[in-house]
């Protein structure tokens, strides 16, 4: 059944800035999330909204809970990983993380991509 991941960040206001870093942008990153989880049916889709400017909702949807601890698991992306969760609580923002299994036709219909 599929597995929808829901994390939200709240920052304590706009002098904080959410942990962007060269890591999670590259080119090289992108390409390998797309290829391992994307193109290989197991992230389904993923959606972002920061219409609140100090919350912002990343949210994905996997095709199995196994597939969304793998990525989580992954060596290649868990140094990231670890810097953003750093950064977060070096600058206060509060994080939470739900996961829950979803009928598929709650899925909505997208592909991996980068905002």
């Amino acid at each position: 059944m599929p597995i929808k991941a829901t994390s939200t960040s709240t920052r304590p206001s706009t002098n904080v800035a959410y942990h962007i870093d060269d890591f999670s942008n590259s080119f090289d990153v992108f390409s390998y999330m797309e290829n391992t989880y994307g193109t290989t049916g197991k992230l389904l889709a993923t959606s972002f909204d920061n219409s609140d400017v100090l919350t912002n909702v990343w949210t994905e949807w996997w095709d199995s809970m196994e597939s969304l601890n793998e990525f989580l698991a992954d060596t290649v992306l868990n140094q990231g990983l670890i810097e953003r969760n750093l950064h977060r609580e070096a600058n206060n923002i509060q994080t939470t993380y739900t996961t829950e299994e979803v009928p598929i036709d709650a899925v909505p219909v997208g592909v991996f991509h980068k905002n």
